[in-house]
């Protein structure tokens, strides 16, 4: 209802041609969904060569994702998990700064699925997500549930994958995914960035 010292602009004419007084609109601030990253710091079973490429990838690309973020403004929520759960809210340059020194010394060293790290969050936070990104090494079928429930529920979903070509049975879960609704990179350890990003890094960049 219109109250003296309220703009004329927000007058709502056609509410108040039907209640024969002048009405306002109602002006809701709408709250963006928070974009989480999560990031799968499992173990893995790959031999020695591809176990090293497989974390250096994951890490080059959370790096990647988390400075496109704050290009376009936007901070995101980072949820890992290695001898405990961990959130790290990145929304400036320092804050990334902080977390490209610390991704040095990060340790593959969880034994938990992934899937467990976005059903704490949940519990953790009682609310919807957004917007959620993860990179793993690892397409369990708890995992193809977990995501596939989510995307249902109206998540935007990205899923980083590295698998392998030989895999018949994680490559069917990715496919589900794909065909849920879920935007898919599955990609390889030994693969170039280039895939995913594109080719405007350059020598050395992150």
């Amino acid at each position: 209802k219109y109250a003296k010292g309220d703009s004329l602009k927000q007058i709502h004419w056609k509410a108040s041609a039907k209640k024969m007084e002048l009405m306002t609109r109602k002006m809701i601030e709408i709250e963006e969904p928070q974009p989480l990253l999560f990031l799968d710091l499992n173990v893995t079973d790959k031999p020695g060569g591809l176990r090293i490429a497989l974390e250096d990838n994951i890490i080059e690309i959370a790096l990647a994702i988390v400075k496109q973020f704050l290009d376009a403004d936007t901070p995101i929520l980072l949820c890992s998990q290695d001898e405990r759960y961990r959130e790290t809210f990145i929304r400036d340059a320092r804050k990334f700064e902080l977390f490209y020194t610390d991704s040095a010394e990060i340790a593959f060293q969880n034994y938990s699925g992934i899937e467990e790290q976005i059903q704490y969050y949940y519990q953790s936070h009682m609310k919807d997500v957004g917007c959620m990104i993860l990179i793993t090494g690892n397409m369990s079928i708890a995992l193809m549930e977990c995501l596939s429930h989510h995307v249902k529920n109206g998540c935007s979903i990205v899923l980083f994958y590295f698998g392998t070509q030989y895999d018949e049975e994680e490559i069917n879960r990715v496919r589900f995914l794909k065909d849920e609704g879920v935007v898919c990179y599955d990609i390889h350890p030994e693969e170039d960035l280039e895939i995913i990003f594109g080719s405007g890094h350059s020598e050395g960049e992150q």
